[in-house]
């Protein structure tokens, strides 16, 4: 792996450790500070703005932190699991685990796993079921496929032609890094991407 890589990888788990001490003490502290106050001082509303922003941004922190590990054990299947379940809750989505192996690896795969997801949950714009199938092929060696079915699916743009097309470093911007990312942490599992967006209300998103 290049210098400026491995960088780039221990400033993003420096940048998540530093932040999540003191949005865990955040959140913690809106819980106590609007335990049993008033509507008329601050309506429910405005509490659940608050609530859920803090645990939005708590879930985006721990599933970066995990997407952006390097280590050959991190992240884990469980903290993968647990953390597409939460995306999902917020998002309003049912989340269908379809597992024919309990040997799923730890690390690259679960960093490419939590990737896709976390790209399939925001194309459910208006909530929808996804249902996410893991296929053994040999041994550390597993195809995934996602589906995701509901009223609105639409993929950000530029997403698709970026997890889908070979596209330099230089044509990317903020708003497709992610996917870029992804892109070629699949390319390192000896991966190709395919994505098809059907009729607006369903999508196949697999890495085989």
């Amino acid at each position: 792996m290049p210098e400026s890589l491995v960088l780039m990888h221990l400033m993003a788990a420096k940048l998540c450790h530093d932040l999540a001490t003191p949005l865990g003490a955040l959140g913690l502290g809106l819980e106590m500070a609007l335990e049993g106050v008033d509507e008329k001082t601050i309506d429910k509303d405005t509490q659940e703005l608050l609530l859920n922003s803090s645990n939005t941004a708590k879930l985006r922190l721990k599933s970066y932190r995990a997407l952006l590990s390097i280590g050959a054990e991190s992240p884990t299947f469980q903290d993968t699991q647990e953390a597409l379940n939460l995306m999902c809750h917020e998002q309003k989505v049912r989340l269908n685990w379809h597992i024919n192996s309990s040997l799923i690896p730890n690390g690259l795969f679960c960093r490419i796993l939590l990737g896709l997801g976390y790209i399939t949950t925001e194309s459910l714009i208006r909530g929808g079921i996804i249902s996410l199938h893991l296929k053994p092929v040999a041994e550390d060696n597993i195809n995934i496929a996602i589906i995701a079915e509901g009223p609105m699916v639409q993929l950000r743009p530029g997403y698709m032609e970026t997890l889908t097309t070979d596209q330099p470093l230089l044509h990317q911007t903020s708003r497709t890094v992610l996917p870029f990312y992804v892109k070629l942490l699949t390319n390192q599992y000896h991966k190709n991407i395919t994505c098809h967006v059907s009729d607006r209300n369903r999508m196949e998103l697999s890495a085989s």
